[in-house]
Order: structure tokens, then C-alpha cells, then sequence
């Protein structure tokens, strides 16, 4: 009986340690993707609350005026540059859109991105550079 109580410890103990590596990824990927859809959505005031780090928020803020009357039409994940260790992640995104003139312009977004115990995915790049 203590053999197999011993090895019920041993195999909680061994699952919860390989689960433990993977809430990092998933929280980074719902976070990576929540902040482009709010993008993409023009709600850029909401994903400069929700993601960008404290550090940089009131930098990140003043950079949004150059988004005013910008309409993303779509955006592409180029690639994720993901650092278990680290706990940070770096993202390149394209995003397709319409400024003044109404001409479609297309815009790459290298976001950076690290963990902070208790607040979780933080974005700590500028947003994307709209002309």
C-alpha cells in the first residue's frame, strides 16, 4: 500500500512539473493573439491597457496618434521567436491596411514580448509604425 501511495506522489508530482511548462505557451499565444485581433479592431487604447508593459505604456500611448483614421484590413503571424527560459517571445507580424488616400499599405510589426508573475504577457515593443 505505501509503494503505491509513494508512487501516486512521485507521478503527481512528475505531471505537475511537465504541466507547468506549458501555461507560458498557451497564456503567450491567447495573449499574442487577443492584442493583434484589438489591433486589428482599432482598439488600440484597450490593448495599450490590456498588454503593453507599465515601463512603456505612456511611450506606447503617445505612438498611437499616428494610428488615428488607420483601418487594418488584415494581418499574417510571420513567426514567433519563442524562449521557454526567458519566458519571452518575439512575434513579426504583417499587418494590411488603409490610411489617408485610401491606398492599401502593409506594415511589419516586430513585437517583444516577456512574462511578469501576476500580471502575465507583457508587450514591450512600441505598436506598428502606421504612416
Amino acid at each position: 500500500m505505501w509503494r503505491t501511495i509513494i508512487a501516486l506522489i512521485c507521478l503527481t508530482t512528475i505531471l505537475a512539473g511537465c504541466e507547468s511548462l506549458y501555461p507560458y505557451r498557451e497564456q503567450f499565444d491567447k495573449s499574442s493573439r487577443d492584442y493583434n485581433k484589438m489591433v486589428r479592431w482599432a482598439e488600440l487604447n484597450q490593448a495599450a491597457v490590456s498588454y503593453a508593459d507599465k515601463s512603456i505604456r505612456p511611450e506606447y500611448e503617445k505612438n498611437l496618434v499616428a494610428a488615428k483614421g488607420v483601418k487594418v484590413a488584415d494581418f499574417r503571424v510571420k513567426s514567433v521567436d519563442y524562449d521557454e527560459e526567458k519566458k519571452t517571445a518575439e512575434v513579426l507580424v504583417e499587418f494590411d491596411y488603409y490610411g489617408p488616400g485610401l491606398v492599401l499599405k502593409t506594415v511589419e510589426d516586430r513585437q517583444k514580448w516577456h512574462y511578469v508573475e501576476k500580471d502575465g504577457w507583457r508587450l514591450t515593443s512600441m505598436p506598428p509604425a502606421f504612416q
